[in-house]
Formats: C-alpha cells, structure tokens, sequence
C-alpha cells in the first residue's frame, strides 16, 4: 500500500512494524521491512534533496524506527548493520541528502548517546567502516554528494561524543581517526572542518592521558597529516583559531531533548 501510495510509510512503523519488533522472530524480513519504507519515505518526502527532512524524526519523541527496534532487539545488530550497508551503498542518486537525514537521529543515538550501550559497540564500529569506505572518485577536488553529508554529519557528532571511561575513549580515538584520514582525501575542500577536527584531536590527546594514560596513535596521526595539511595552507589557519575549544565532556545533541 505505502508503495502504491495509498498510504504514507510513516503509518506503518508505530501502528504494525513496531509493535512487531518486540516479539518477531524474522528479524531479517522485518529490518528489510523498515529498511524499505525508511527509503521510500526520504525519496517522497524529500523531492530530490530539494526538501530538508532531518526533522522527520526524532530521538526521544517520534523516534526514528531503527532506535526502536535496536533497543527492543539488541540482538539483531548484525542483521542491521547488513541492511544498513546495502542502505548506503544503493542511495538513489539525486536522494543522497534525502537518504542520509531520514538516518541522522538513529546515527545521532548510536554514537552519541548518553547511555550508550557497550552491546552496540561492534555495530559502531563496523557502521563507521561502511559510512566512510571511500566511493568512486568523480572528482578529484571534491567529495560525493553522498561522502559530503555522511562526513559533515560525522564532524558534527564529534564533540558530543561521550568520553567517561576508558572503553568510550578508545572508542572516540578509533572514531576521529577515521573521521579524520577521510576528511584527507580532500584536505582543501575539508579546510575548515579539517581546523575544527585538529584542535580537536590536541584536546582529546590530552583527555586521552588523562583516562588511559597514552595517545601515541592520535599524535602519529597528525604527524602523518602534517605535509597534507601544509599543502592546504591549513596549518597557518589553525594557529590562528586559538579560540576553538573541545572539553571532552558530553555535549547536548539534535533530537536528544525531543
């Protein structure tokens, strides 16, 4: 019916997929399910990229299906993170932008969560490899449409990140690596967010003493950055952002009051 257009996907989850997620046992069928709609509702609601849905969903208050379903089934993760991956890989072009806001609030809450769950760890970890796997290069000066938001979004999820304990550090050092050998395949057209993410990286350097009382793999990467970012003219500009901060504390995030 919702492909047919006699009823909108957004009915579906709260009064049948939803419900079904707590008792299930075809986890693969109702994930595709899900899957499924997410797609068809960010390429109807989004008219090309034309319209901005980020908003669609939330964390807390209408939240996005996938939270729901992964806090009742932690269990099925690993059937996710499959149904993810073919999710990014097949973004309808022209629905790129579409396609990564409808998913915004459920990346929002796998990483950036308070109450992160150390279950869902692999799934953060092997989500992150899938996000960032460098696609076909159309242009060498720039990014895909796709890489551009899926980069920006994980820029933007940098300083919410939780630093508690030791595990989460080591997490976050993991996350920003990656983040940050992505944002070099690009440097200039990076430039700014490649400011943010070293000052970034100093502070967590720091944190990262404190907590675990080492961080020689942060400091090889920015000593491995170090010619990239002369090329870019991108070191001068960060001597002169002095001002940027990055506490290491947990910061509010989008949806998280919703």
């Amino acid at each position: 019916m919702a492909d047919s257009g006699r009823a909108q996907a957004k009915e579906y989850f709260p009064e049948l997929l939803l419900p079904v997620s707590l008792s299930s046992w075809n986890t693969h069928g109702l994930i595709k399910a899900i899957m499924k709609l997410l797609q068809m509702q960010a390429l109807k609601e989004g008219h090309g990229g034309e319209k901005n849905i980020q908003d669609i969903y939330n964390i807390r208050n209408h939240p996005q299906p996938l939270i729901t379903v992964l806090e009742h089934r932690p269990d099925c993760w690993p059937v996710l993170l499959q149904q993810l991956t073919t999710f990014f890989q097949q973004c309808p072009e022209r629905s790129e932008v579409s396609c990564i806001q409808i998913m915004a609030p459920f990346l929002w809450y796998l990483y950036c969560e308070p109450s992160q769950l150390q279950e869902y760890a692999k799934l953060r970890l092997a989500l992150l490899k899938v996000l960032l796997h460098p696609r076909v290069l159309c242009d060498k000066e720039q990014p895909s449409i796709l890489e551009q938001q899926i980069l920006q979004l994980c820029c933007d999820m940098v300083p919410c990140l939780q630093i508690r304990d030791l595990i989460q550090t080591t997490e976050v050092m993991l996350f920003i690596e990656e983040v940050y050998l992505s944002l070099l395949r690009h440097p200039v057209f990076w430039k700014i967010q490649l400011i943010q993410m070293t000052l970034q990286l100093l502070c967590v350097c720091e944190v990262s003493l404190n907590i675990t009382g080492e961080c020689s793999s942060l400091i090889h990467l920015l000593e491995h950055s170090v010619e990239l970012l002369k090329e870019a003219n991108i070191l001068v500009s960060i001597k002169q952002s002095k001002k940027q901060n990055f506490s290491g504390h947990p910061r509010s995030f989008p949806g998280a009051q919703s």
